[in-house]
Order: structure tokens, then sequence, then C-alpha cells
């Protein structure tokens, strides 16, 4: 608030007003007294206008309009932190309603939600188009950061800026690939906004301003244009002057005793945020921050507003959920009546080393390696799940993974195994009968996306699930009302395996249904569909093509169906697996940066096309194909415990133009050995390995 009944002109005595006078960078062309005692005066040498700073203590919200009023940077000036500089050269919203970059001012709001008709309401995408226009500015965004990143006349882009690239491409993929919640999709949609805009700013920084503060280009003379320039507030002279020279908006805030020795030409009125800025709360949530104008509210609104982007592990508490087994599976007393016990069965290796040896080639219910599994109706084997099954629907897997799978030794006692999944392992849809695999395939499709959603939820990590709860997921008939056993007919299954269905209830369905979906439907506005789920019709759609059942015994869309779920799986089990072997460091001052640089080595393991990156990555057909992407998790092991004992991962890094077809089959193996190991270590359980549809 401003003391307009004070005048704040100091014109030290004889200088004359005069519009062309320059004055220095902490003294004022214009001023103004704030607060009610008149304690604190504001200076700029380089503008005509004044805007409120933040002088009481911070309470952020975020507003109706996904930002948060005056304590965002992208509508208000912030304090001047040397660690987030190109905040004072952020873009102002265009007036020219023709300018490209207006799209990235749009209110979120504006933005038009398409909900999808599944099992789950509440849950859909933004409308495709309005997310595609952005494609081409991201593009060219990523080509300016590349090339400045490797020029030797411009100062690099800082660590901010390296992650500001990857959440702004993290966030396009995340919008066009996953399902979300209205109000979730729309943060997601304003953070991407955010990341674009600042980006832009962080290169202008490196590129025009910077070069001019360290006089590598000429200073800036004249006055600067505040309606283009967000501008920044100081509080010492070294940053007035950097920013001064730069030609960037500066406001100068000071005690007013030092009043009598700054220049003041003129009075000018203090703009208030109102009429720039929504105050309008978004909801009921407690506040992002309250305290202070200090480093400490950036990195708070940073981390809430790439909340809707991060990933929850699922693996970091190694929560085994075993209490749906009591619940679902009621077991016949010998008088007749049930109980709610789980089924006894002739041995639960599930919390113990799941030591099995492998079994001889042509032993009973046991192919060999190589060979195509057919099983006859009601017949199983005890599958061992560090060799990889064979079938025409298996999808193929590079033999490196293969043999290295199989190489895990697991002799040694450990702790607890983990022993469930994020989502249902490849080989509950391989080692049943055709017309079984048929249903839980079309099981499958018809819960996947729930059961991503699921898996994407940051706030609560799914559980994992033993094979037992997943197989009675599948197991639900989508042409009627399911058939589940409640009891046990005396068999030894493979692990997980239940008998053939006898008689069950709609009741029965949603049970495991909500049990499944459970962490999903705590979410606002997200509730599980009952029609959808009880729905009888025996259609389904894959990448976008109408499909009927009869479609599944096609091998080849099988194929593509499993390796889509075995890459969504590995990439779950990569991302924990580095978390564990690499802890980041406590002492960090960037932490939450140094997560999120990690997490880009991570993802560089992949395809940036999802729907494409089964064909390639680290199962593409050819050696070099696969090349770069095992040079990637090459580098991200590096940094894993234990990785100093590896001579291989110690070596200098080269390009991948330096390696023969030889030498990289020979890293994979490496690689694969290390990899498969590792999880079993940490996890106790065979790992998911990376798969090609042919």
């Amino acid at each position: 608030m401003s003391d307009s009944s004070v005048s704040a002109v100091n014109r030290l005595g004889d200088v004359q007003l005069d519009e062309n006078v320059k004055v220095k960078p902490w003294q004022g062309l214009v001023g103004a007294f704030l607060g009610p005692t008149s304690e604190i005066f504001l200076t700029s040498p380089n503008t005509t206008v004044l805007y409120e700073p933040p002088l009481s203590t911070r309470t952020v919200r975020r507003r109706k309009d996904y930002r948060f009023a005056q304590d965002d940077p992208l509508l208000w000036p912030q304090r001047f932190f040397e660690d987030r500089c190109h905040y004072s050269v952020i873009r102002r919203p265009p007036e020219d309603p023709s300018d490209p970059l207006c799209d990235w001012w749009e209110d979120p709001n504006d933005v038009p939600f398409n909900a999808e008709e599944g099992v789950l309401t509440g849950v859909g995408k933004l409308h495709h188009p309005y997310v595609l226009r952005h494609l081409n500015d991201i593009e060219d965004i990523n080509k300016r950061f590349d090339a400045h990143a490797v020029s030797t006349t411009h100062s690099k882009p800082n660590k901010y800026a390296a992650v500001l690239k990857y959440h702004l491409n993290r966030n396009y993929r995340v919008l066009t690939d996953l399902a979300h919640t209205c109000h979730e999709a729309r943060c997601v949609y304003s953070f991407m906004q955010r990341c674009y805009i600042e980006l832009v700013a962080a290169l202008d920084w490196v590129e025009v301003y910077q070069p001019r503060m360290e006089g590598r280009l000429p200073s800036w003379n004249g006055h600067a244009d505040a309606k283009k320039l967000m501008g920044a507030f100081v509080v010492d002279e070294k940053s007035a002057t950097h920013l001064f020279n730069a030609g960037i908006p500066v406001w100068v805030v000071r005690e007013r005793r030092y009043h009598s020795s700054t220049l003041i030409m003129k009075d000018a009125a203090v703009t208030t945020p109102s009429g720039y800025a929504s105050f309008e709360p978004m909801d009921s949530e407690d506040p992002v921050y309250v305290g202070a104008d200090v480093m400490e509210k950036i990195k708070a609104l940073e981390k809430y507003t790439s909340r809707g982007i991060q990933w929850g592990d699922p693996f970091k508490s190694a929560q085994l959920t075993t209490a749906p087994v009591a619940t679902l599976l009621p077991q016949k007393r010998p008088g007749g009546r049930t109980t709610q016990a789980p089924p006894k069965r002739k041995k639960d290796t599930c919390g113990q080393d799941p030591v099995r040896k492998p079994k001889m080639a042509g032993a009973v219910n046991e192919p060999a390696v190589g060979s195509t599994s057919v099983l006859s109706p009601g017949i199983r084997s005890n599958r061992d799940k560090f060799e990889v099954f064979v079938s025409d629907f298996a999808p193929p897997t590079p033999d490196a993974w293969a043999a290295g799978l199989s190489k895990v030794n697991r002799s040694q006692p450990r702790r607890q195994a983990v022993a469930g999944y994020v989502l249902p392992e490849m080989g509950l849809f391989l080692n049943v009968p055709a017309t079984k695999r048929n249903k839980y395939l079309a099981s499958w499709l018809k819960y996947r996306s729930a059961l991503i959603f699921r898996a994407n939820d940051a706030s609560q990590p799914p559980p994992l699930w033993r094979a037992q709860l997943w197989r009675m997921l599948l197991a639900l008939e989508i042409t009627g009302n399911a058939a589940l056993d409640t009891h046990t007919d005396g068999i030894t299954h493979e692990e997980g395996e239940i008998s053939e269905p006898a008689k069950t209830t709609t009741q029965k369905q949603r049970d495991i249904v909500h049990e499944a979906l459970g962490t999903c439907i705590r979410r606002s506005g997200v509730a599980i569909n009952e029609s959808v789920v009880a729905r009888s019709d025996i259609q389904f759609e894959w990448r976008g093509r109408p499909r009927r059942m009869s479609d599944l015994d096609d091998p080849q869309l099988v194929r593509d169906i499993l390796c889509e779920l075995a890459q969504l799986s590995f990439r779950f089990e990569l991302l924990s697996l580095d978390r564990a072997r690499c802890a980041a460091r406590g002492d960090s001052k960037d932490l939450e940066l140094d997560r999120a640089l990690r997490e880009e080595k991570v993802q560089k393991c992949f395809t940036a096309d999802n729907q494409d990156s089964c064909a390639r990555g680290l199962a593409a057909v050819n050696i070099r194909d696969r090349g770069p992407y095992l040079l990637n998790l090459q580098h991200v092991m590096r940094e894993w415990k234990g990785a100093g004992n590896q001579q291989w991962l110690t070596v200098p890094p080269r390009s991948l133009e330096l390696y023969t077809d030889g030498e990289l089959e020979r890293l994979e193996r490496r690689i694969a050995i290390f990899y498969t190991q590792l999880f079993y270590d940490e996890y106790g359980r065979a790992c998911t390995l990376p798969h090609r549809p042919t």
C-alpha cells in the first residue's frame, strides 16, 4: 500500500526536472513511499510505472485461474533471486491476440475436457487439438535449448532450465497419453504453460540479458519496457545495476533512512495486483506457502505445481496387499458355512525367498526353453518366472535379457520378498488355455485405462498385487456375470492360480472391482461406472481401432497388447530400482531439481513415443537400434550402489559411433545380467523384461 499523501520527490537540491535525464540504477525516475507510516520507499531507474512489492507475510494459494495471484512470477514482478534470475525477463501476456504466445496464456478453464466412457467416471483427457497446437512451439524451444547447451559463445542454461525442458516435454506426453480428472488435467496443462513461458525467459536470459551484464554485448541505455518484460524487485545496488545495464525493468525497495541521499525525479502511483490477477481461491486446500518472501516460497510453489506429473513409487514401502484375499475368497467350513478366511494352499512362498530350481527341459508340464507352450484345458504348470515364456502369443525379448534373467543367483537368503506387481504380470495371460487367455485379455482391455490411471497416482501409489488378486480381476467375465470359486479343490496351482469358476454374484464382482480401483475413487470427482463394469458387450478398442473378441485369436494383436503391458511394468520397475539404488543426496540444496534430472535420465532409456516404444528402444530387433538406449541405461547404472564393482561401468563413456556391433552385444549382456540380479536382490522376484511385438 502506497502513501500518496507524502511526496517521494528528492532532487538533491539542484537537479532540474528533465524527462531525458539519466539516473543511476539505485535512483529513481519515479518513486513513492509505502506502508502506513511511509517507512519504505520504492523507486525505478528505468520505468515510469511502479508495482506494489510483496512486503507482508505471504499466504500463497492456487486461484481459480490456476495461478497464484501476486506471488506468481507469470503475473507479477517478484523479488530478484539469482537462482531464479529468469523470472525478471518473463514476457508479459501479449496485447495482440494474434501473437502466438497468446495460446500459452490461455485460461486452463477454457480448454475442453473429454470424459472417457470407461469403468471410471470423471476421468478423461483434454481436447486433443488444444494440446496438439503447442507441439511445434515445444519442438522449437527444445532445439533452441539444445543449441545453447552446446554453444561456446553464450552462457550455458542452468540446472533449473534443464528441469524446465524436461517438465515441459513430460507435461505434453502426460496430457496426450494418460487419463486424468478434469481438474488434474488442467493443473498439468497450467504447469505445461508455466514451463514453456519460463523456459523462453531462461533462454532469453542467457542469450540477451546476461551478455549485457557481463559486457559481451553493449549495455542497454534506454528505458526498459515494463509492458513487455516482467521485471523484478531488488533490495541491493549490485542487483539493481545488473538489471539496469541489461535493460530489465527494476524496482528498488529500501528503508526510508536512504531517502535523503536518493535522487527521485517524480512521484508515481503504485499499481496493485487487483485487475491483473485473480484472487478467488481455487478450493479450500491449505495454503501452498505461508511465510516471508524468500526462496523457500519459490521452491514451495514449484513443488506444488509439479505434483501432476510426479509419480509415486509403489515399491518403496513394499506393502504387499493380502487383505483382499480374506474378504474376496471365503472358505467353506466343514459344516457347510463359509468364513472370510483365505483359502489354504500347500505352500505359500510369498514372504520368503522363492527359490525354485529350473526344471529340466522335457519335464512334465514344463516346456523346453524356446519351445511353444500349449496348455490343455485344466492343466497348469508350476512356471519358473526366471525363464522366458515362449509361445506364438508371447512378445519376444532380446536373447541377452532372457539369458540374464535365467542366470539370477537366488541362493543367497534375503529379506521378505515383495512378490507383487503394479500391473498384471504378462505370464498370467499366457499360462492358461486359449479361451481363458482371450477372456483375461478382454478383461485387461476393459480395465486397462483405469488401472494405468491407478498406477500413476503420485499422492497414493497403488498397492502391489500378487498374481492371485490380478487373476481374480482378470477372471471377471465381460459377457455376463463372472464365476469365482469360493473354495479350493486341493490341486496345487501356480502361485496365484485359482480353481475353475463355480458361482458368484454381482456383488462379488463389485467387491473385486472396488478393491482394484479403491485408490482411484478417493480422488475428487471419480467414481466406478457400475453400468460399464456390468456391460456384456464383446467389443473393445485398440490403438483407436474397434475390435471384436474374435480378434484376440490373432497372435500379432495379442503380442502388441502384451508388449505394451510389459513395457509399462518395466518402466515402473526401472524407475523404482533407480530410486532404491541411487538415493538422492540429502545435503543437496536443489533436491527436487536433482530428482527431476535423475528421472529424466531414466526416461531416456525409453522412446518418446509410447506407441512405438516396444518396436524400438531396448528390445528393438537390430542391435544398433537398441544401442542408444543401452548407452543411456549404462549411464543410469553408473551411479547405482554396486556399480563400482563393475569395471564396464567405471570406464569413460563413448559415443555410439565408436562401438562395434559385437561390443554393443557384449555391453547388452552385461547390462541384462547386472539389472536382473540387482532387481532380485532389491525386491526378491523376477523382474519384467523389455519386449517387442514381433
